[in-house]
């Protein structure tokens, strides 16, 4: 949701955001398929990742989703300059 937020695809994250995050990822449903496979799955469904888990750099804390958007400079509908190299 982050994502499609920073790139215009939706116009804000909603208030309802967790409740929509469960409803399309169904952990409950990982977990009981992996388990029938014996595969062992964390307890938690969310966890801070940290930055040097991802290209750009920045941690992603699921509790703070507004604050992730904002700490990226490039997004869509925010003024920004562009070069070519």
């Amino acid at each position: 949701m982050t994502q499609a937020a920073r790139w215009g695809q939706i116009k804000e994250i909603p208030k309802d955001a967790e409740k929509k995050a469960h409803q399309a990822w169904r952990t409950d449903l990982y977990r009981e398929i992996a388990n029938e496979m014996g595969i062992e799955c964390p307890k938690e469904d969310y966890k801070i990742e940290p930055a040097e888990f991802f290209i750009d750099k920045k941690a992603f804390d699921p509790s703070d989703p507004v604050g992730y958007l904002k700490s990226f400079e490039i997004r869509a509908n925010r003024p920004q300059s562009l070069f070519l190299s």
